[in-house]
C-alpha cells in the first residue's frame, strides 16, 4: 500500500522534472545557479529532504531489493542524505553541483536514469 501511494507520488514527480530539464536545460541551469547563490533556499531545501527521506523510510518498507521498494527506499535514504549535506556542508554541496551542471555527459547520465525511474514508479503506482 505505501509503495503505490509513494510511487503514485515520486513517479510522476520525478518523469516531470526530468522532461522540464530536458526540455528547457538553459532556463533551469539558471535556475539551480541562483538557488546555490541562496543560502537560505540551501538551508531550507535541506531541512525539507531531510525531513522528505526520512517520511519515507519510515512510511515505506525499507527494503534493499529490486523493485518499486527498494527503488523508493533509495530515494529515501538518497534525500536524507542530501538534506543532510545541505545542512552540513552547504558548500560541498554546491561545489558538487557546480561540477555536475558543468558535465553535460553526468548531467544526460543522471537526468536520464532519474526519468526512467520515473516512467517506472508512475507505471508501478497507476497501472501495475
Amino acid at each position: 500500500m505505501q509503495t503505490t501511494l509513494l510511487a503514485q507520488i515520486i513517479g510522476p514527480t520525478l518523469a516531470t522534472i526530468t522532461i522540464s530539464f530536458f526540455l528547457n536545460p538553459k532556463y533551469y541551469k539558471k535556475v539551480m545557479a541562483d538557488f546555490m547563490s541562496h543560502k537560505s533556499l540551501t538551508y531550507l531545501s535541506g531541512f525539507l529532504a531531510m525531513i522528505i527521506g526520512l517520511i519515507i523510510i519510515i512510511s515505506n518498507e525499507n527494503t534493499w531489493e529490486f523493485s518499486a521498494t527498494g527503488l523508493i527506499t533509495l530515494f529515501g535514504w538518497e534525500a536524507l542524505a542530501k538534506g543532510l549535506v545541505l545542512l552540513i556542508t552547504p558548500e560541498f554541496f554546491v561545489k558538487i553541483s557546480k561540477k555536475m551542471l558543468k558535465s553535460e555527459t553526468l548531467l544526460n547520465v543522471s537526468l536520464s536514469l532519474a526519468l526512467v525511474a520515473g516512467i517506472y514508479l508512475s507505471y508501478v503506482g497507476y497501472f501495475a
